[in-house]
């Protein structure tokens, strides 16, 4: 380290060229008196270069999350606009293509003027709030990047049993619900008539067996309208309120507009709820011991498909594990692994992918395996 004039005060630089993107680089300070005493520093941590989302959104023992306080920079579209959820403070969501979304939080960063369907590049700090993991740019006027127009990702369709058994894996993301109703309740909030308060309306998609709620920010433009006719079509981001461990209830969908209801002029048979598209979900619990499950959503039309696998590799490329699929069902379905190798060994920690194929179709998604 190199002393800056004083006794107290030193700087010492990390080489940029020491690391690559999404290395995680731990550093801690000590200093050793005259006398030979010696007093070490807490541990820091950053992520070097540009990381994707599901590398650092991750969980340890299923409540805490594991890189709180890391600084980190990484990229996605934004799905929301700035002021939508906040008139005072920066409060918007990035999705990449993995697909995996974060919340990208600023108190009273509102300045910044935040376009749906830009790419943003952010660097700040990662915590976690109400269970839902932010990005917090320490100055949003540099910290959060424009890099101009891109796609905007279409919101996965999803019933609410899916959303609400994966949980936290699909936190922030855009997402959209068929044929949703209201759901009997004491704790309903009336339809909003103004924007003084927010609103958290119960709803179901299945008859009430699975419930989340209808959070309708007061930001929005949706107080002050007519309350739809139900059911509905609703499209928002998929959201959390609950502020004790393990942060497993208080799951919401948060529409971005008005437009983000659409009438269901009818109600379809069951078939028609299932996305008619493969979709390999983030694993859970990630990071994992001793197994971890692997969803993923299959299409009726790829039913019968004869080349249907999913393979599990190491960073080297290599199989450690592959599972051939057969009898699935149309809808969701999982997938367990062990952490064992196709000869039954056991696999060392590390970082694996799960890489999901039918015919000439991939899917892949991370697992970090911690022991």
């Amino acid at each position: 380290m190199i002393s800056l004039g004083y006794d107290s005060l030193y700087m010492a630089e990390i080489s940029d060229t020491a690391y690559v993107n999404e290395d995680e680089v731990i550093f801690w300070m000590s200093a050793t008196d005259d006398s030979g005493s010696v007093a070490t520093s807490d541990s820091k941590g950053f992520f070097a270069g540009l990381t994707p989302i599901i590398n650092f959104k991750l969980w340890q023992d299923d409540t805490e999350l594991l890189y709180e306080g890391y600084y980190v920079r990484t990229s996605g579209v934004a799905t929301v606009g700035d002021s939508v959820f906040s008139n005072t403070s920066m409060n918007f969501y990035i999705q990449d293509e993995y697909p995996s979304a974060v919340n990208i939080y600023a108190e009273g960063g509102g300045t910044v003027n935040i376009i749906p369907g830009h790419q943003y590049t952010v660097t700040g700090v990662i915590t976690q709030y109400g269970g839902i993991v932010e990005v917090m740019p320490d100055h949003p006027a540099t910290d959060v990047i424009d890099k101009g127009e891109a796609v905007m990702p279409a919101p996965l369709e999803l019933d609410m049993a899916t959303l609400l058994s994966l949980g936290s894996e699909l936190e922030s993301l855009l997402i959209k619900i068929l044929n949703v109703d209201t759901v009997a309740s004491g704790d309903n909030d009336p339809w909003p008539i103004t924007n003084e308060d927010n609103a958290d309306i119960m709803i179901s998609d299945d008859g009430g067996v699975s419930q989340l709620a209808l959070h309708i920010d007061k930001d929005t433009d949706i107080p002050g309208r007519s309350q739809p006719v139900w059911p509905q079509h609703i499209t928002g981001i998929f959201s959390q309120y609950d502020y004790s461990a393990p942060y497993t209830s208080g799951y919401q969908i948060i529409p971005r507009s008005i437009n983000d209801f659409e009438a269901a002029t009818a109600i379809e048979d069951i078939a028609s709820l299932i996305p008619d598209k493969l979709i390999l979900y983030p694993a859970y619990p990630n990071p994992f011991n001793p197994a971890a499950t692997i969803p993923f959503n299959f299409p009726v039309k790829m039913i019968s498909e004869s080349a249907k696998k999913l393979t599990i590799y190491n960073t080297l490329g290599q199989v450690v594990k592959e599972y051939t699929l057969s009898n699935l069902k149309a809808g969701l379905n999982t997938v367990t692994w062990n952490g064992r190798s196709n000869e039954g060994n056991q696999v060392a920690s590390g970082l694996y992918f799960a890489v999901l194929q039918v015919s000439n179709l991939r899917q892949s998604t991370k697992l970090l395996l911690l022991k």
